[in-house]
């Protein structure tokens, strides 16, 4: 999946099961995501610490009505930020570019 199709994913089934896949090293055996981590807020630290054991910093952020979260890699230097109107969705997208 590329930068645009993750950017342009909604709140929801798709995001929950990519980020629990991708991400949370999950896989469902249905077509239905245990957690809502994409709209969940208490999700927000099961994904950061899945993103630290991976060797990535964080870093959150706001203004206005944007919230931005930030990935970098140690290893490769390479930073993956998204801004979105939640910081449950931008920690989920940035988490999946990142992954």
């Amino acid at each position: 999946m590329n930068k645009q199709e993750v950017l342009s994913l909604k709140p929801g089934k798709e995001l929950d099961l990519l980020v629990e896949e991708k991400v949370l090293g999950i896989i469902s055996k249905e077509d239905k995501p245990n957690k809502s981590y994409s709209t969940d807020n208490r999700e927000m630290w099961t994904i950061i610490d899945s993103m630290l054991k991976r060797k990535f910093i964080y870093s959150l952020s706001n203004s206005e009505n944007k919230h931005t979260c930030a990935f970098d890699n140690l290893d490769t230097h390479r930073r993956f930020i998204v801004h979105e109107n939640t910081l449950i969705e931008a920690i989920c997208k940035a988490a999946l570019l990142a992954v």
